[in-house]
């Protein structure tokens, strides 16, 4: 990456954004400012490379500056909605559970509105579902190939989405498959309580909820209105841009690799 742009930063321009998340592995659509893709039958309609993203991007966007929908085919994520009780269950999940460090984005529903992303295990299937509404309300699975969440760099009502960790995605740890399981089939399935030591884990662990939190101000507080503007009010974003794949896959795009420069 260049050295003026971060690890929890993205590019700036819709085109180039949607190829950065294409190169890590997600398919990508555009989407308005209402959380819903712009184009019937999206995932018939996912782009999952940087090179589909310069070919096609502008055929589905034609008035330019869009936010981005990633589709979760191959991913899991586990949303945590605050305002249905999720931070006080991701405060007990954390207890209970070791959470691996993995990439980690900050909603724009509040504080500790995330999510968690993962790669999806397919010896263990999860579904888009919630994890557990009697033990852990107001966290839920989002996974496959009907599913989706919003890119980070898009807005919506105002409010900015970020990364939070770019940690290399893990594959989801087996007890969300169990949690959620036991929660679907109560009489016939059942999950062992435990608390792992993370100093005895041998591997990163996830960011504390304290840490988590402290996230980069949302956009109208840290960035120019420019790009908020631009999401609301469109820009001609007529033409093709740039946008290379890099070697070796689902790695992320260097800066460098893809122009980051606004167009008019």
């Amino acid at each position: 990456m260049a050295a003026t742009q971060s690890a929890l930063e993205v590019p700036e321009h819709d085109t180039d954004r949607a190829a950065h998340f294409a190169a890590l592995g997600f398919g990508v659509v555009p989407m308005p400012t209402n959380k819903k893709p712009r184009a019937k039958g999206w995932p018939d309609l996912e782009m999952t490379s940087a090179e589909e993203v310069e070919e096609m991007w502008r055929s589905f966007t034609p008035s330019g500056w869009q936010n981005i929908a990633l589709t979760l085919d191959g991913w899991t994520v586990v949303d945590v909605d605050p305002k249905n009780g999720g931070t006080a269950s991701l405060e007990k999940l954390t207890a209970e559970y070791e959470l691996s460090a993995t990439r980690t984005h900050h909603t724009a529903s509040g504080p500790d509105s995330l999510h968690f992303i993962y790669r999806a295990d397919p010896d263990r299937p999860l579904k888009s579902a919630p994890l557990d509404p009697s033990r852990y309300p107001g966290i839920d699975i989002k996974t496959g190939r009907g599913s989706l969440i919003v890119a980070p760099g898009s807005v919506i009502d105002g409010r900015r989405y970020e990364v939070v960790s770019a940690a290399e995605p893990v594959v989801a740890p087996p007890w969300l498959s169990e949690i959620q399981r036991a929660a679907q089939y109560p009489a016939t399935s059942s999950v062992r309580s435990r608390t792992l030591s993370r100093a005895s884990a041998g591997r990163p662990r996830t960011a504390t909820l304290a840490e988590l939190r402290a996230v980069p101000a949302l956009a109208g507080e840290r960035r120019s209105n420019c790009e908020g503007r631009a999401v609301h009010e469109g820009h001609d974003g007529a033409g093709s841009r740039g946008c290379r794949k890099p070697p070796g896959a689902q790695r992320p795009v260097e800066a460098s690799r893809i122009s980051s420069s606004r167009r008019p």
